[in-house]
């Protein structure tokens, strides 16, 4: 069964559950449920293309997740390996912008 691709989580996250990715030319936050709640682009003094961490109803964000009822998460940095496991499978998810 195909869900809703809708947003699971609608409330704010604490800002410690965000993670940078960046180029040395921009930076995205990245939250524990796997979205982009904020980021601008192409530079750092560029518009915000992301800011659903401003404001989670109009802000914009993306987001790619598995569908699952629930699941934990975590936030790590491996160097040589930016891959995505979980129980029933795994995804590769390369950390560039």
């Amino acid at each position: 069964m195909i869900e809703s691709m809708a947003r699971v989580c609608k409330n704010y996250q604490p800002i410690e559950n965000y993670g940078i990715i960046g180029d040395l030319e921009t930076v995205a936050l990245a939250g524990l449920d796997g979205s982009i709640d904020f980021m601008c682009f192409p530079g750092f003094d560029s518009p915000s293309i992301f800011a659903a961490l401003l404001d989670k109803d109009k802000g914009g964000y993306f987001c790619i997740q598995p569908v699952f009822k629930e699941m934990k998460t975590k936030q790590l940095y491996l160097p040589a390996d930016k891959k995505g496991h979980s129980h029933t499978g795994r995804c590769h998810l390369p950390a560039s912008l």
